[in-house]
């Protein structure tokens, strides 16, 4: 019988042998990759994230850590990239992966931390409250308060400018979408001030880039409070807190007048403001825009002294870093004055202004594009056609790029040229400038909004084969 024993034993020796070498496999494996956790742990919290993911990617796919390796990817990603970590830690196998408390933690606070960066409120709030729930323990259930406040008083700024923006876009047109975002806004300030007032806070904690006490006080503003607002202030910061509700009402407020004369109170109460310069540039803005408003109602009388203040204001705009104005902001004024040359028909210096900009920015960038366009508009109402045309064609061969800052300014080239076309009755140009827009890589909104204006130009598309 002895040798009918011997293929068992071996079969028994065998499987012996081999789980003590698998044994010894996942063994070694688990203590490879607590060796490359803790390498890659060390190198991010020196601060090198990269390098931390190049040794968590050595971490083999079928190792019991892998989640947890999975876990700190996406911690370095939150350095890098948060649009990455974002849709890393929203993946199922992120989801569902069982990590450590520590590790856990960690990544939840910092999505509520990048969702309040991509302003993403409506994720938010309820993160906060999930994580007090879910990390009760934790001492970051308390900067979850912060959080909330940050949120709410974020959110509601943005629902009351929203509100603004649609009233003027659209005036009464759209009345209930206006009443719903203002009230929207009044909510959400208000839920900000009861959890501003209930936590008792001196200021933001963990948030140190934000000025709770300023945020409260534009929030009553915001409100209808600014009297009483302002009486929290302390004499010191009187300017600045001034100067923040200026900010704050050219966002949210649609009324022209009552912003310049909160302006020009401010230069009144504040002769030596360090931001002098820019209170003048946006009061500027605000007459320019005012002025325009009136003149598309038809209002040229009433859009007159609007325009003559922007006129004064933006033609005295120069580059001063410390009160605020930028080079950018330097330019926006230039451009600012071709329209309101355009609409003072001076068109002399309209032409001159253009000149200078086309003289000194690069040929097809933005600020290019609107002082050829410019000077295109003051050729076509001086009859000069011809010129005109040039014109506009030099802008049209710059081509569609795909991006509305670019092809905006392309697409009115494009009316324009095949208004001017239409004047000398050269129909062909007509349809080649029409038929350029529509094979074009033109930004597809301004492409369709296009058709819409001259679909009787396009050529109807080619018939599908059966």
């Amino acid at each position: 019988m002895f040798p009918l024993m011997k293929p068992r034993l071996f079969l028994i020796l065998g499987l012996a042998l081999g789980l003590t070498a698998f044994g010894s496999a996942f063994a070694q494996m688990t203590t490879d990759s607590t060796d490359k956790l803790d390498a890659a742990i060390a190198l991010l919290d020196a601060g090198k994230p990269k390098e931390a993911r190049a040794v968590l990617a050595t971490v083999d796919k079928s190792d019991p850590k892998r989640a947890i390796a999975k876990g700190y990817d996406a911690l370095c990603l939150y350095q890098l990239d948060k649009l990455k970590f974002i849709k890393s830690i929203n993946t199922a196998e992120m989801q569902a992966a069982q990590l450590p408390e520590g590790l856990r933690e960690e990544l939840d606070y910092r999505q509520i931390d990048t969702l309040l960066f991509y302003r993403k409120f409506e994720e938010l709030l309820p993160k906060t409250v999930e994580f007090a729930q879910r990390h009760a323990d934790s001492p970051r259930a308390e900067t979850m308060a912060e959080y909330q406040m940050a949120a709410l008083y974020e959110r509601g700024m943005k629902n009351l400018g929203d509100a603004a923006f649609t009233r003027a876009r659209k005036g009464d047109k759209d009345v209930a979408d206006t009443a719903k975002r203002m009230q929207a806004g009044q909510d959400n300030l208000q839920q900000f001030l009861k959890l501003a007032t209930d936590s008792e806070r001196n200021g933001y904690q963990s948030l140190t880039n934000r000025d709770l006490a300023t945020e409260v006080v534009k929030a009553l503003a915001a409100l209808g409070g600014e009297d009483e607002a302002l009486k929290l202030v302390p004499l010191a910061d009187r300017e600045n807190m001034a100067l923040a509700l200026i900010h704050l009402h050219n966002k949210n407020d649609t009324d022209a007048d009552a912003n310049l004369r909160r302006m020009s109170d401010f230069l009144n109460d504040f002769p030596n403001a360090k931001s002098r310069p820019r209170v003048l540039f946006e009061m500027a803005d605000v007459a320019m825009k005012e002025a325009w408003r009136l003149k598309t109602e038809r209002q040229p009388d009433k859009a007159a002294p609007y325009l003559e203040q922007a006129h004064r204001l933006f033609n005295g705009v120069i580059e001063d870093s410390e009160g605020g104005v930028m080079a950018s902001d330097v330019l926006e004024a230039r451009e600012s004055m071709l329209m309101i040359y355009c609409q003072e028909q001076d068109y002399t210096n309209l032409s001159h202004s253009a000149a200078q900009l086309v003289a000194n920015t690069p040929a097809g960038s933005p600020t290019w594009l609107v002082a050829k366009l410019y000077d295109a508009y003051g050729l076509v109402y001086q009859k000069k056609l011809d010129e005109a045309a040039t014109e506009l064609d030099e802008i049209l061969a710059t081509g569609f790029k795909g991006n509305p800052s670019y092809d905006g300014l392309l697409v009115s080239a494009a009316e324009w040229r095949i208004n001017v076309a239409k004047k000398t009755k050269d129909e062909a140009t007509v349809q080649r400038i029409a038929q350029q827009v529509q094979d074009s890589k033109c930004y597809a909104s301004l492409k369709r909004t296009f058709a819409k204006r001259f679909v009787t130009l396009l050529s109807p598309p080619a018939p599908t084969s059966n």
